[in-house]
This record gives C-alpha cells, sequence and structure tokens, in this order.
C-alpha cells in the first residue's frame, strides 16, 4: 500500500482498493529506534473512497504547511552561538560543581521533556483533524505495518537522522564532560527533532507498506 502524508501524528495508506488512516504515534521504545515501531500493533482506520479523499484534500492547518528556510535556521543558529551568557552562568556550568551526575540528570530530564513536547504536538495534530473529521465513522481495527519497498528520497532522511543522532551523541558527550548554555540549548532542541522525526520515519510518504491486521491474521498489501 502507498502512504500519503496527513500530519505528524496520521498518515494514509491506499492502494486503489482499501483505503486507511494509520495513527503512527511512536511507542516509546520507538522514540529511540523508529523501525520498532513495525513490530508493534498500530490503530488503524478502515475509509472509504470518498473519506480516503475528504482527508488528502482537506485545507491544511497553517502550522503543517510551516516550513523554516535554511539560510533563517543558519542564521539564528550563528545568532545563537555568539550569545554571551552571564559570568556566573557560564562559571558555573564549566565548574567542578557542575558535576558529571547533575549533567546526566539534566540529560534525561531534556529526553524527558522533549519526549512530552513531541507527544504535545502529536495530541494537536490528532485534535487538529477530528475536529474536522468523525473519528467515529471509521472502522476501528488495530494491525501491524511493515515496510515493503523504501521511497527514493527516503535513504537520503535516513542519513539526515543518522547525521542528527551523531550530533545528538557528540553534543552529550560535551554536556557531560564540559557543558555551556548553548550546547544546552541545541541538544535539547536536537532530541526535539529526532523525535518527532521519529513517527516520520517509521512511516514515510511513497513508500510501501504491507497491513498484517490482527482480527483477520492475513496479509495485504
Amino acid at each position: 500500500m502507498r502512504a500519503h502524508h496527513v500530519n505528524f501524528r496520521y498518515i494514509l495508506l491506499e492502494d486503489g482498493k482499501e483505503y486507511f488512516l494509520l495513527d503512527k504515534l511512536p511507542t516509546l521504545w520507538g522514540y529511540f529506534f523508529p523501525y520498532l515501531n513495525w513490530f508493534s500493533n498500530r490503530t488503524i482506520y478502515q475509509l472509504t473512497e470518498s473519506q480516503f479523499w475528504e482527508v488528502r484534500m482537506r485545507k491544511k492547518h497553517w502550522l503543517e504547511t510551516l516550513v523554516i528556510p535554511m539560510p533563517v535556521f543558519l542564521a539564528v543558529s550563528v545568532w545563537a552561538g555568539r550569545i554571551r551568557t552571564s559570568e556566573s552562568l557560564d562559571t558555573y556550568l564549566n565548574s567542578p560543581r557542575f558535576s558529571f551526575t547533575e549533567r546526566l540528570i539534566y540529560w534525561f530530564l531534556t529526553f524527558i521533556l522533549a519526549v512530552l513536547f513531541a507527544n504535545l504536538v502529536h495530541f494537536l495534530s490528532s485534535r487538529s483533524l477530528a475536529k474536522k473529521f468523525n473519528f467515529s465513522l471509521y472502522t476501528k481495527e488495530q494491525g501491524k505495518i511493515k515496510l515493503a519497498k523504501l521511497a527514493p528520497w527516503m535513504k537520503k532522511q535516513f542519513k539526515s537522522v543518522l547525521i542528527l543522532n551523531f550530533l545528538i551523541v557528540l553534543f552529550s558527550y560535551l554536556i557531560l564532560n564540559w557543558g555551556t548554555i548553548i550546547f544546552l540549548i541545541f541538544h535539547g532542541l536536537m532530541l526535539l527533532i529526532s523525535l518527532l522525526l521519529a513517527g516520520d520515519l517509521s512511516y514515510s510518504e511513497n513508500c510501501q507498506y504491507i497491513i498484517e491486521r490482527k482480527e483477520e491474521k492475513e496479509w495485504k498489501d
């Protein structure tokens, strides 16, 4: 079945005969390893063809189409990197008093906050769609959604996520062994971006997927 992007929370699946709306909210382990989502039961809604096109052709919320140009992102990054923190804060973050244990606690707290914020984004994405469409009209099922064929651009996305995860590990090392306020901020931002991408990395537009419905116990493609 071919996938069509809806928002952070949902994606459409269709093969010309059957139509589904997939809830791609990652599991907890799925945030760490997105592909583990393929092995857990997912919530899917069976749609009619008209319902499929209603969802796909809907007028999107402005937040769904918001794009930050790379030059703007780089400019903000350079500006943030040149911010001078107060001497007292900088001294504290780089002093022995800011111990390895304190930095480790910060790392876990940042990850928890990033997970909570990512779930908030997923919740708002769900509410945004639920306001326009009555989910009670859809047939709700459980099933496993596994990859059958990669979209050409997904390999580039995968490389981007690998680079992002490498930077997260690097920043984690610097924070746990050195640490400045800029590193703390960017570490939090990168964690958040990685978590928001977890769902999209598991189920991406134009990829081909196979549905194993829990009730029927049979494969459909």
